[in-house]
């Protein structure tokens, strides 16, 4: 069984591993749960050691017992960082005011715990890695307190998000991360914090082991302390019991997982009864959600994928984003196995639609994932918020999604990532029968009239989505409303008929659920201008 992270950090104390770097979201929990183990203790597990926390603000601070080992180091050495002996008296306490307050820059810091006694633990919280590692004297001095520290027992920790280490460095560090909490730990946070509540509630039923077990689910990819916090708050009067408001848990963990750059959870549910034209794809996604062994955790979409890649693998993107992004995706296909879907098409043609209504079917979250929002001006910061986002995507699915990727064209996309989404699905332009449908559904959804429909030539879903819903929010007839729908087809012709020469005998058509054959639908456009002469007769008629 494979170590966490506590025994490793315990194996890395025992041989005088002296420089850590630890990617964690929650550094003060972490630091916690340190200080309650045993991994922090002195080489012969008798005495207690000297440990002190460092951040921007406040400088170095001792933890510990008020007047243990921690304090005691401090107050020793803090003349070290002055060029001034030691102050007597009440100019001590004066004297040494100052000097935490000089604590504040990191080279300070480090030089003092240079001079802490054997077996020391300093804990640096650097929730801003690039400004950390802006300053070469940082750099120098950390490399330089390596074998000074490996001496005699002490210990450096960083602690902070993702971020890539200083070349000088790469080789000093060993590298951990600090994972979310596990579905257990979330199970004892509720069950803790229900019994804090029955105290001054002793009525109060402790909630049962599903039902504790359904708040765990509601709170996967939060932290410690944002569980405890969310669980805390949907302690609620239910009637006139308390109980858990699991919509108002399940919120709270979408409202965290929407902060993170390039996440963002799709409240707004469709319908699979609703969608049109996409038969095909629609029956090939329930498939998929009914015969799996293991039920899908939720559905990750990323739009747009081929962008991700038009300026990275094949575009002479320097930066390492896209690089980093298709290692950490093709990592998380390989454990998925076949619960990967390509889709290719132009906007409106039900993608993400379909994406959203496979969400609602198997009552889980859609995450919509972004790359381009990951993206940061600072170095290394990219990198970290891929990491934090494919690592809660994983959490919030139960590392079980099914994923399905948009784009416009494939050419881009590297044969590493084509190999391993084999299920590719083209979303052409609905053709008559599909427009009728999607015409009768729409009016119905927005509480119209029957009534003359305009002229829908190379229209989409979302044309005739927008067309129903101008006509009801304005009160006109939906030929009024049409009048400024232009369809993004028409905008665009020239690169649907290059989309449909590219899906010709390498997709399958999402209307048939066949392959698709170019040419196929041009019989359908010839059908619709029929029918919307037709159409037009009958409005000037009326």
């Amino acid at each position: 069984m494979p170590m966490n992270l506590i025994e490793t950090i315990q194996q890395a104390r025992n041989v005088s591993r002296p420089l850590i770097y630890v990617w964690t979201w929650d550094p003060g929990s972490l630091i916690q749960r340190l200080m309650d183990s045993d991994a922090l203790k002195s080489a012969d597990h008798n005495e207690d050691v000297a440990v002190i926390r460092w951040d921007i603000a406040d400088g170095v601070q001792p933890l510990g017992a008020e007047h243990g080992p921690g304090v005691v180091a401090l107050n020793n050495n803090l003349h070290r960082i002055s060029h001034q002996p030691p102050a007597q008296g009440q100019m001590a306490n004066l004297q040494a005011k100052q000097l935490l307050t000089a604590t504040r820059s990191p080279f300070a810091a480090l030089t003092l715990f240079e001079h802490f006694p054997e077996d020391s633990i300093a804990f640096f919280i650097v929730l801003s890695p690039t400004e950390f590692f802006k300053d070469p004297t940082v750099i120098q001095k950390i490399s330089s307190l390596r074998d000074t520290l490996k001496a005699n027992g002490r210990m450096l920790f960083l602690l902070g998000p993702h971020h890539e280490l200083p070349a000088a460095l790469a080789h000093d560090f060993l590298v951990l991360n600090d994972p979310l909490p596990t579905h257990a730990e979330l199970e004892r946070i509720v069950l803790s914090r229900a019994e804090d509540v029955k105290v001054d509630n002793p009525d109060m039923v402790i909630p049962s082991t599903e039902d504790i077990a359904l708040a765990a689910d509601s709170m996967q990819s939060l932290t410690t302390f944002e569980a405890e916090t969310a669980i805390a708050m949907s302690f609620k009067y239910i009637g006139d019991n308390i109980g858990i408001d699991y919509a108002e848990l399940r919120e709270q963990r979408y409202c965290k997982i929407d902060e993170i750059p390039g996440l963002k959870v799709w409240r707004d549910s469709e319908d699979f009864d609703t969608l049109k034209g996409v038969d095909g794809a629609k029956d090939e996604l329930l498939l998929y959600a009914h015969n799996l062994k293991k039920r899908p955790g939720g559905v990750i979409y990323i739009d747009e994928i081929d962008k991700v890649f038009s300026g990275g693998i094949d575009g002479g993107d320097n930066t390492g984003t896209a690089d980093h992004f298709l290692r950490a995706l093709l990592m998380l296909l390989d454990e998925i196995g076949d619960m990967a879907f390509l889709f290719l098409g132009i906007p409106g043609t039900g993608k993400t639609a379909i994406s959203k209504a496979l969400g609602s079917y198997i009552h889980r979250p859609t995450i919509a994932m972004n790359m381009d929002e990951m993206l940061s001006k600072f170095l290394g910061e990219s990198q970290g918020n891929q990491h934090r986002a494919f690592a809660t995507a994983r959490a919030v699915t139960g590392n079980s999604p099914i994923i399905i990727a948009s784009c416009n064209r494939d050419s881009h996309l590297p044969s590493s990532l084509m190999r391993r989404m084999a299920t590719r699905f083209f979303f052409d332009l609905p053709g008559r029968p599909e427009k009728d449908q999607m015409w009768e559904s729409k009016i119905k959804i927005h509480g119209l009239e029957d009534q003359p429909l305009p002229s829908d030539e190379r229209w989409t879903g979302y044309e005739i989505n927008v067309a129903c819903k101008k006509a009801s929010l304005v009160n006109r007839t939906l030929i009024e409303a049409a009048r400024s729908v232009i369809p993004i087809a028409s905008t665009r012709w020239d690169e649907v008929c290059q989309m449909r020469e590219f899906a010709h005998g390498k997709y399958v058509c999402a209307r048939t659920g066949q392959p698709y054959v170019n040419g196929s639908s041009s019989d359908t456009e010839i059908a619709t201008q029929t029918d919307r002469k037709i159409v037009v007769k009958k409005e000037r008629g009326h």
